[in-house]
């Protein structure tokens, strides 16, 4: 979509807002050439084409911690020897919604009971 036009939604119904003005009645290039990209991300961000854009923070966090670390919290967490192996290789939208809680919950144990520790570390 060139720059120039401005998008066509059809999502909202209903009357068209205004267009910002600058005060001798001009129409503001500013406003509309963000008003373009933004609505060219809001096109990208409902087509799903950017992996990157959509994956959340949880995700991020679990993919760049090794996988030994994500065995440990597994287990702190309450998995069973048996399952560790095969969750360890999951991604972190793979777990079940309580098995997600069940691991912040450990995270969070750990961080408290490890925020005083000191002399261990020498």
């Amino acid at each position: 979509m060139p720059r120039d036009e401005l998008p066509q939604h059809h999502e909202n119904p209903g009357p068209a807002k205004p267009t910002a003005r600058i005060a001798d009645g001009v129409p503001n290039p500013f406003y509309a050439r963000h008003a373009a990209r933004l609505a060219e991300l809001r096109e990208e961000f409902a087509q799903g084409t950017s992996h990157e854009r959509n994956i959340t923070a949880a995700e991020r966090e679990w993919e760049g911690i090794s996988k030994r670390s994500r065995a440990m919290l597994l287990f702190w967490a309450g998995y069973d020897i048996n399952s560790i192996a095969f969750a360890v290789e999951r991604a972190w939208r793979e777990l079940p919604p309580l098995e997600r809680t069940a691991v912040g919950e450990a995270i969070r144990e750990l961080q408290n009971d490890l925020r005083t520790v000191f002399a261990l570390t020498l």
